[in-house]
């Protein structure tokens, strides 16, 4: 099984799930050089890549694809033309792709906030 982490960042989740779950191989790949390469388990495999460029592995590699906070970084054309179709390529068929990020709204808010809700959503 093999499992990759788009925009790992720090590689908090890639750890977590290596060590509860240290059978599959773990990959991740982030813009910036910011994994700590000297700490985490030998099932890991870490590589700084720009994400909007073909991601370098094969067709048809990952059972599974996590991605987290990634929704402010990219455009939706970007997500569209460059960032759907990568993913779709190197996930395998019957895989899972797995989106974790932040609402958008306010729930359950007042008229005040509804109004600043309605702005801070124009403004993105």
């Amino acid at each position: 099984i093999a499992i990759h982490h788009l925009s790992c960042g720090f590689g908090f989740w890639l750890t977590e799930m290596a060590s509860e779950f240290p059978k599959p191989s773990y990959f991740g790949i982030d813009i910036k050089p910011i994994f700590p390469k000297s700490t985490f388990p030998n099932n890991i495999t870490f590589q700084q890549y720009d994400i909007l460029k073909r991601l370098p592995y094969e067709n048809n590699s990952f059972d599974f694809i996590h991605i987290q906070f990634l929704n402010f970084d990219i455009t939706e054309l970007q997500w569209e033309t460059i960032v759907f179709p990568e993913l779709t390529r190197i996930l395998k068929p019957g895989g899972w792709l797995e989106f974790c990020d932040m609402e958008y709204g306010i729930l359950n808010c007042g008229p005040l906030s509804k109004k600043f809700d309605l702005t801070g959503i124009i403004i993105i």
